[in-house]
């Protein structure tokens, strides 16, 4: 069951063509909401100088279809994206 949920997550990863940056602004590196497209590879190839001096900031760039959810959880300051956050704000 696992194995097929990874495969779907990966399938959906791959297909998506908008993807938003949720964390925090970072100065020089990256801009909150900032809006790519592309794959997911393309993403992070474009942002590879964020993402090499805040890993961090790699977890928060999320499909379109899953900004709602993610910014639910951010709102609620709880789950996994929340402990990225917080680890962007304090580097």
């Amino acid at each position: 069951m696992a194995n097929k949920k990874k495969a779907q997550k990966a399938a959906a990863e791959a297909a998506a063509r908008v993807w938003i940056y949720l964390g925090p602004s970072k100065r020089g590196l990256i801009q909150h909401a900032a809006i790519f497209a592309g794959t997911r590879e393309d993403v992070l190839r474009d942002i590879a100088a964020a993402v090499a001096a805040v890993p961090e900031i790699e977890e928060l760039v999320v499909p379109a279809e899953d900004v709602r959810a993610t910014n639910a959880a951010l709102a609620a300051r709880r789950g996994e994206k929340w402990q990225y956050y917080q680890a962007i704000l304090n580097k």
